[in-house]
């Protein structure tokens, strides 16, 4: 009667969620993109959504409803550069247009009414800035420190490629299997969610290729052991003159749980945005035609001589 009862943290995306059911504790989500397919987009935004969930910066503060708590981590970007983003896509508003205080009355309201939802909000969203070359440790060491003030529902590292570990060995597709396992056992012990990005292998030869060639495992960073720690693994699609799309699509290429599959959604980049396109599930989900009756109906009899019994 309650189907939110063994749910995860929802991501936003209708169709990641109606696969997943959300984000469960002590799993581990990756995110698999080529340089500059917006795999940090989609991270930022999965967190500012897993963030809010169902609240918007225009709900009064009396009536927010249920939200979790953020601890993101930035490698690749300083901290001002990711408020900036964070804050472009809370309010919708170009980044450039913030950076450069050149943004028209409606956005700056818009602005403004973000500012307010962050100071009444009572779920945390924090921003750490940390240099390439951070270890599980350190993350680890990070989130320890924060636990003082709130507990985080979910980890973000942007992004795994640009981990270290003091076990290296060398290769470093190794060593990102090795931070990967390590990230998944960080999340299993404190019972936290961990969602991170990895780059894509490059595409070599001169001949066009098979989408079976360009989608799968094989293409994350020259190891299927990155991929093997996860519970979760997404790949977003590259496609001819991409730049111009206004349009991304993601395919959930490991899943533990259940299906794969692919989703289209819509690439707002000069606001930092990837709003979701709602997936309608398919009509088979329908009790009644999985298992031909209805809410209504009595089935006593058909369960009576399923166990040799009289009604």
């Amino acid at each position: 009667r309650n189907p939110e009862l063994g749910q995860g943290v929802l991501t936003g995306y209708s169709y990641l969620d109606y696969i997943t059911n959300g984000i469960q504790p002590a799993e581990l989500m990756i995110i698999a993109g080529s340089t500059g397919g917006g795999k940090s987009v989609l991270l930022n935004n999965i967190a500012i959504q897993m963030w809010m969930q169902k609240n918007t910066i225009s709900t009064p503060k009396d009536q927010y409803s249920k939200g979790y708590n953020i601890l993101y981590f930035s490698l690749e970007m300083p901290f001002k550069a990711c408020f900036r983003r964070s804050m472009a896509r809370l309010a919708d508003v170009p980044i450039y247009g913030l950076r450069d205080s050149s943004l028209a009355k409606a956005e700056t309201d818009a602005v403004a009414m973000a500012c307010k939802f962050i100071k009444h909000y009572p779920y945390k969203f924090q921003i750490v800035d940390i240099p390439r070359g951070t270890s599980a440790a350190n993350i680890e060491d990070c989130f320890l420190q924060s636990m003082s003030t709130f507990t985080p529902d979910v980890v973000f590292v942007d992004y795994l490629g640009l981990m270290t570990d003091e076990e290296a060995v060398g290769e470093d597709w190794l060593n990102l299997g090795i931070i990967a396992g390590k990230l998944h056992e960080f999340g299993r012990i404190y019972n936290t969610r961990v969602v991170t990005a990895v780059q894509l292998n490059q595409v070599r030869g001169g001949k066009e290729k098979e989408p079976s060639e360009l989608i799968g495992i094989h293409r994350i960073g020259r190891s299927s052991l990155i991929l093997h720690h996860a519970n979760i693994g997404i790949q977003i699609e590259t496609r001819k003159n991409e730049n111009l799309r206004d349009t991304l699509i993601y395919h959930i290429i490991k899943n533990r749980d259940g299906e794969m599959g692919k989703h289209e959604i819509k690439k707002k980049f000069a606001h930092g945005a990837i709003f979701d396109v709602p997936f309608i599930a398919p009509k088979n989900d329908d009790p009644s035609i999985l298992y031909g009756f209805s809410d209504e109906e009595d089935i006593s009899e058909q369960v009576a001589k399923i166990y040799g019994i009289s009604k």
